[in-house]
């Protein structure tokens, strides 16, 4: 369990695994530059968790998608030992999600992540491990990071201006499941990210999540 369990904190820090890439395609129409289908930026190395073991613990608590933080949310006695270890957060700049990995909800996890002005996320992160029905570890990623936040949304708002997302064309037999836009930003290394992507059921029954986007907003 605990490796299985590492596996998934690893991945949820690594919002986007990316390196720099100019964000310049070709002019549409209408004058926007047009982000093209199919352009990934590369993988870059993802910046190691800090762990921190505990035993707390995580009565009552109840699978939610990811929303904004409210007090009451997140275990008293846990939110506590995350003042202790940095007694600066403010938690109401931060989105939670609880997932669990069995129907018995004795395992699983709560993430909570940074947030910038609701439109950006952040690889800013807390990860609490839940086993046994108890939160057994705490992993802290990024927790140091800072930015000149006003200047990131700046960026976003023209980036949204002066961009058109190509669109996919749905070949015979094909559904779209879910269309998805995100915008990260990576403390580790200080790039604003865009992510586009779109979710096509195959006439076989095979889910396609490998159409989209990736660019870097300068």
């Amino acid at each position: 369990m605990k490796r299985q369990l590492t596996a998934c904190i690893c991945a949820a820090f690594l919002l986007c695994g990316c390196a720099s890439a100019k964000t310049i395609e070709s002019e549409g129409e209408t004058g926007k530059t047009v982000l093209k289908l199919g352009h990934w930026l590369n993988e870059s190395d993802v910046s190691e968790p800090v762990h921190e073991s505990v035993d707390l613990e995580a009565d009552d608590l109840k699978e939610t998608e990811r929303q904004p933080y409210v007090q009451g949310i997140v275990p008293e006695e846990v939110t506590e030992k995350i003042r202790m270890d940095f007694p600066n957060i403010d938690f109401n700049s931060w989105s939670v999600m609880i997932h669990f990995y069995n129907d018995e909800q004795t395992a699983g996890q709560i993430s909570l992540r940074y947030e910038i002005g609701n439109e950006i996320s952040t690889n800013k992160a807390i990860t609490c491990g839940i086993e046994n029905g108890k939160i057994t570890d705490l992993w802290y990623a990024n927790m140091d990071g800072s930015a000149d936040e006003a200047d990131l949304l700046a960026r976003l708002s023209r980036f949204k201006a002066s961009t058109k997302q190509e669109t996919y064309e749905l070949k015979e037999g094909e559904k779209l499941l879910e269309e998805t836009t995100s915008y990260t930003y990576r403390y580790d290394t200080s790039q604003l990210i865009y992510t586009y992507n779109i979710f096509v059921l195959e006439p076989e029954g095979v889910i396609n999540n490998d159409i989209g986007c990736e660019y870097e907003i300068e």
